[in-house]
């Protein structure tokens, strides 16, 4: 890397009226979610800047997260039922933190839907969260559970769906064939009164 004394020098071409800008690219592989301006704003909301906030953006500190006032029965009662759920969390930056929680309670939201109403694309992401959580630290055996069950329910709703699609298929092609068969009736019959007249 470069060298403080260097980047300090006035000549050394870094320092442009006593002020450094680094310009990083990001190559993006894949985009999970996007943000408006207010999401990125509630998501990581600083008690620094409560004056700036409207009433509806205060955050609270539950367990050493900050969540919006409106989130607060939901943590602590998150807490109350999973007491153990940050025993292996360790992360020190709050904001990184607080990104964890509100992703958690995005993750319940979206498994507390029916499993009727989650889409494939739902269940994959809802996954994917709870692998990233996971690996992060949080105890969340009891939500693996859930989104397990609502990926049987998602089969069995998948499973019961082409099955009613096949009968379906099955029954137009009967019907299509008696239609077939009743014209030829119609026809046979036709013809017959031809014949007698």
């Amino acid at each position: 890397m470069i060298p403080i004394a260097n980047l300090n020098n006035i000549r050394g071409g870094f320092l442009l009226n006593g002020e450094l800008t680094i310009i990083a690219e990001v190559e993006v592989h894949e985009i999970i979610d996007t943000l408006n301006a207010s999401q990125v704003e509630e998501y990581f909301s600083d008690d620094s800047s409560e004056d700036s906030q409207n009433k509806d953006n205060v955050t609270i500190k539950v367990n050493g997260f900050q969540v919006l006032d409106s989130q607060v029965d939901q943590v602590n009662a998150i807490f109350e039922k999973h007491p153990d759920l940050t025993s292996n969390f360790t992360l020190k930056n709050q904001h990184i933190k607080n990104a964890y929680m509100h992703a958690l309670l995005d993750l319940i939201k979206t498994l507390s839907k029916s499993p009727k109403d989650l889409t494939v694309e739902d269940m994959n992401k809802a996954d994917n969260t709870l692998t990233d959580l996971v690996k992060a630290g949080l105890n969340l055996d009891w939500l693996r559970h859930k989104l397990d069950q609502a990926l049987e329910k998602q089969i069995d709703y998948d499973t019961r769906i082409r099955e009613l699609e096949k009968q379906v298929k099955k029954r137009k092609l009967a019907v299509t064939e008696l239609e077939a068969d009743l014209e030829k009736e119609k026809a046979a019959a036709s013809a017959s009164l031809i014949l007698f007249d």
